[in-house]
């Protein structure tokens, strides 16, 4: 319950801030800044939310109320001064969240609108087409778009197993997030490695 006390601060702030005007800021400095103060840690490394920190993505305030609350947070979180981060540091930050693609919703995501039954997926493609292309396709939530050789070779540099058991438990970490199975419980140990195969043969 403690958690939900810095987001509904958040939402009572948002009516007499929403005029404020947005900060200008560098987007790619800012998600460096967000892992690099740790942000990451208990609002996850796209702003998805966490054990210990509320999800901010999409952002539930303006410039100026991300910068007062970032100043001084309610709850656990604790206070980042000008020392820590200046203005120009945190509007880098905001400029981050802001640009992070929102997940589609659950009725616009075919998987779950109609789950294609395990038994007819054959093979590592089939695999991909039912259930890994939702993020896969699209990068959604730090997942390594196919075909885009960079990203999976930072992931292959780690090596296969890794990989497989990432696939297999779920994964939140430096490169994003990852449900275990794909979000498929159903989908046998197998077939998720065919999958992985899949998507390292045709990104290579």
């Amino acid at each position: 319950m403690h958690r939900l006390v810095p987001l509904v601060f958040l939402l009572m702030l948002a009516p007499r801030l929403a005029g404020s005007a947005d900060a200008a800021g560098d987007p790619r400095a800012g998600q460096a800044l967000y892992l690099r103060v740790g942000c990451y840690e208990c609002h996850g490394t796209v702003g998805q939310g966490g054990i210990a920190g509320a999800r901010i993505v999409p952002l539930p305030l303006p410039w100026l109320g991300f910068r007062v609350y970032v100043r001084r947070p309610a709850g656990q979180m604790p206070a980042f001064s000008d020392q820590v981060l200046s203005d120009a540091e945190l509007a880098d930050i905001f400029a981050f969240l802001a640009t992070v693609p929102q997940g589609r919703g659950p009725g616009d995501i075919p998987l779950l609108e109609a789950r294609a039954p395990v038994t007819s997926l054959k093979n590592g493609k089939d695999v991909y087409a039912a259930v890994c292309a939702s993020c896969h396709d699209g990068g959604i939530g730090g997942a390594p778009k196919i075909r885009d050789k960079a990203a999976w070779s930072a992931r292959l540099a780690e090596g296969m197993g890794l990989l497989y058991l990432h696939s297999l438990k779920g994964y939140t970490g430096k490169f994003g997030v990852m449900p275990a199975r794909g979000g498929r419980a159903d989908l046998p140990t197998e077939l998720v490695k065919q999958g992985v195969d899949y998507m390292v043969s045709v990104s290579n």
